[in-house]
């Protein structure tokens, strides 16, 4: 028989290769997307998207480090780890920039409020 797989073992049609620059993409259209959602919510002013506008080229680098590595198994997830690491940062840096509620909720920066703080 030439064929290798057992009758009843599943066969795999789709074998692509961990692309690390299919991570980046993917968590770029989610962080979006994440933000759009809070604009249309009201949960976030629409200013924020001047901060994030800041950190393109994050995306340049990312994109090239996604092409100069290749797609092993190791190298896509220590990219698509960085790529997360990143929108989530820049998230945060934004929100935070803007004075949006929802960092300051999630990080508890107005546990303490250091402006009008009596000596």
């Amino acid at each position: 028989m030439d064929n290798d797989n057992h009758p009843l073992e599943p066969v795999l049609v789709n074998k692509k290769k961990l692309d690390p620059g299919r991570f980046v993409r993917s968590f770029f259209l989610i962080f979006v997307g994440i933000i759009f959602l809070l604009n249309t919510t009201g949960v976030v002013d629409w200013t924020v998207w001047t901060y994030i506008w800041r950190f393109w080229p994050v995306l340049i680098i990312l994109s090239g480090l996604s092409l100069v590595v290749g797609s092993g198994r190791g190298v896509s997830l220590i990219i698509s780890l960085f790529s997360l690491v990143t929108f989530v940062g820049v998230g945060i840096f934004s929100l935070g920039a803007v004075n949006s509620p929802i960092v300051a909720d999630i990080l508890f920066f107005t546990m303490v409020d250091f402006k009008h703080e009596r000596h």
